[in-house]
């Protein structure tokens, strides 16, 4: 199958090609820092065109980096949550954080603690 339709629920096979760029990390440190985020919670508090960032949240969502489910309605589904379930987005974010650290910009949210093995759940 080279080319299927897109579906909103079924990751592609074989995910668009890019780069991550740092609304994306930023993307990702607010999902991190709120754990389970609606897509319009998101648009709000990452701010920027909306349509840019739903285009982003489903970009890493196809490399895996991010994952959602949509909660089953009657005619449609709901919204998309999205949530972190892999060590990759936080290995990304690793050097993010650093980065932010020096500069001391106050618009980016708190670092997250995070231990480097959980054994339990929250």
């Amino acid at each position: 199958m080279a080319n299927r339709p897109f579906s909103k629920f079924i990751r592609p096979e074989t995910p668009a090609r890019g780069e991550v760029t740092d609304r994306d990390l930023g993307i990702l440190a607010t999902v991190l820092r709120y754990r389970f985020s609606s897509a319009a919670q998101l648009v709000r508090l990452v701010g920027g065109n909306e349509d840019v960032t739903h285009r982003r949240l489903r970009r890493l969502w196809e490399w895996q980096l991010t994952n959602r489910f949509a909660f089953p309605g009657i005619r449609t589904h709901s919204e998309f949550f999205y949530y972190l379930d892999n060590r990759q987005a936080l290995d990304l974010l690793a050097p993010f954080w650093q980065r932010f650290a020096v500069i001391g910009r106050k618009t980016m949210p708190a670092p997250p603690r995070v231990a480097s093995t959980c054994s339990s759940g929250f």
